[in-house]
């Protein structure tokens, strides 16, 4: 009899004893023991919705199918691309605006992926708009592809805005000896010329901020043709109507009220260095541009990149106010966002001067976040003054980012249940929100991509997965929209996988309220 054989009974008796007892299904420990990684879990959302976007309404489709591109990046390559093709070719079924909004941010991130794939989608797109070529032509800079780039501005511009800020970047490529320099400068001043205004009927900035910049390194004759060109472009125009500028500076506050005042100060330096004669008698007539050439002799680029700019036209005195109040409340809540760490009395004090709710209530969340990693005790005290000044916030949308922080700084000080609060009362401001958007009398009619409800959910889906992993996939049936409920889990995957997808801007776009 074979010895191997009677051992193996008792072998496997051994075996039993040592391995763990199952436990029973539906217990804690059952759950827990089944529970996915982030990874596995990330994979199958992402696959999930893979299949389900073709379900989608065809602005949602496009959507959805370049937010799962780019969650693939990490994954895959080959397929990324192929769901950005996917993407682009569905964007092309939208109309108007709605194809002009989400075809850029499709090639700009496809241009990050292959470079020859993005070229190819912006030559499909009429009118391809002047930052996406500036973006590409960066990427291809990167690669030394200076030729390539600039016959890619000059395509471009042919059919559509010409991207002064590509040939910006191409000049500052360029060796200052080396002779396309001066070509590309050249194009710049001829499509200007001819094109002062673009398509919206609105004076060119990008070639006299180029001019205002390098005017020294280009030929002199160059610089007094293209001087006069836009100084004359300027005066030539008719009013423009009112107009009210500010632009906040460490030496005070320069105030315009035309714009073609703020046109001139931007090139006043070289008005100066080229004709001081004309710059006299520009300055005669104009006693605010007077002004800010005296405190500014060299205009605008003289100025420190730090100071805030705010423009109305023809707007009421009140909102203009308005204006004027947030401006101060933002610049007082950087203040005391930067000394909270080492004065965190003379912050909260300051923080507590501020007049509009939303920016004090958002300025405690942050301070509260960034307390939570070292002092669990004040984050503790400065949450609680947070979620009390929520309440004064009436806007659903300027309450939804402060719950993210109250979030975060609850979970770093190990409250879960203050944090688990915080997302759901963001869930709620963000189905407020989506109320807003969805109203069958007064609608939002920009794409769903695009609505600030849609966004909100992503943020509040973003920021609970990312402190409670797989644990927050519950919160995807709180969201009532199909297809907003898609663009979060999408946004959930991404998370999971950790390549959060990049948050549009929110945009809204109403008719009347019917009677």
């Amino acid at each position: 009899m074979n010895w191997l054989w009677l051992a193996l009974p008792a072998a496997l008796v051994l075996a039993a004893q040592e391995k763990p007892a199952a436990k029973p299904a539906g217990t804690p420990e059952h759950r827990a023991s089944e529970k996915a990684t982030p990874q596995a879990k990330g994979r199958e959302l992402l696959d999930n919705a893979a299949e389900m976007v073709a379900a989608a309404q065809p602005q949602v489709h496009a959507a959805g199918l370049m937010h799962i591109a780019e969650a693939y990046e990490s994954l895959n390559r080959k397929k990324a691309l192929d769901f950005y093709q996917q993407a682009f070719t569905s964007s092309a079924a939208l109309t108007g605006h709605a194809r002009q909004n989400i075809q850029p941010e499709i090639v700009t991130d496809v241009a990050q992926l292959s470079l020859p794939d993005a070229i190819e989608m912006l030559r499909q797109m009429r009118p391809a708009p002047a930052h996406v070529v500036g973006n590409i032509v960066g990427r291809m800079l990167q690669k030394n592809q200076v030729d390539d780039a600039m016959q890619l501005v000059e395509g471009a511009g042919s059919t559509g805005e010409y991207s002064f800020g590509a040939v910006e970047q191409i000049f500052k490529k360029l060796p200052p000896d080396d002779s396309r320099r001066v070509a590309v400068f050249s194009s710049a001043m001829s499509a200007f010329t001819l094109h002062p205004l673009d398509a919206q009927g609105d004076p060119q900035r990008g070639f006299p901020d180029l001019l205002a910049r390098h005017w020294q390194e280009i030929p002199r004759s160059m610089a007094a043709l293209s001087l006069d060109a836009i100084v004359n472009s300027i005066l030539d125009r008719k009013d423009d109507g009112p107009l009210t500028e500010t632009i906040a500076t460490a030496k005070g506050s320069l105030n315009f009220n035309s714009r073609k005042d703020v046109e001139l100060f931007g090139i006043i330096n070289v008005i100066q260095a080229l004709d001081p004669k004309r710059t006299e008698e520009i300055l005669e007539k104009r006693p605010d541009l007077r002004a800010a050439f005296e405190m500014f002799p060299g205009g605008l680029t003289s100025i420190d990149n730090s100071s805030t700019s705010s423009t109305s036209g023809g707007v009421s005195l009140d909102r203009l106010l308005q204006m004027r109040q947030r401006a101060q409340a933002e610049s007082a809540a950087q203040s005391a966002i930067a000394m909270f760490e080492k004065n965190p009395g003379t912050a909260l004090w300051i923080t507590g001067s501020i007049e509009i709710p939303a920016i004090r209530a958002q300025t405690l969340g942050i301070m509260a976040s960034a307390a939570s990693k070292k002092d669990p005790e004040t984050a503790k005290s400065v949450l609680g003054q947070c979620i009390s000044m929520l309440k004064d916030v009436k806007d659903p949308g300027d309450r939804v980012d402060t719950w993210t922080q109250v979030a975060q700084a609850a979970w770093n000080i190990k409250d879960e249940k203050q944090a688990w609060e915080a997302i759901d009362r963001g869930i709620e401001d963000a189905t407020a929100l989506y109320k807003l958007d969805a109203d069958e009398d007064s609608p939002n009619l920009a794409l769903r991509e695009y609505w600030p409800s849609t966004q909100a959910y992503r943020r509040i889906v973003s920021c609970a997965t990312r402190l409670f992993g797989v644990d927050a996939e519950p919160l995807l049936m709180k969201i009532r929209d199909p297809d907003l409920a898609l663009l979060a889990q999408i946004e959930m995957a991404s998370t999971l996988l950790g390549k959060p997808g990049h948050h549009s801007n929110t945009m809204i776009s109403r008719t009347g309220r019917k009677k």
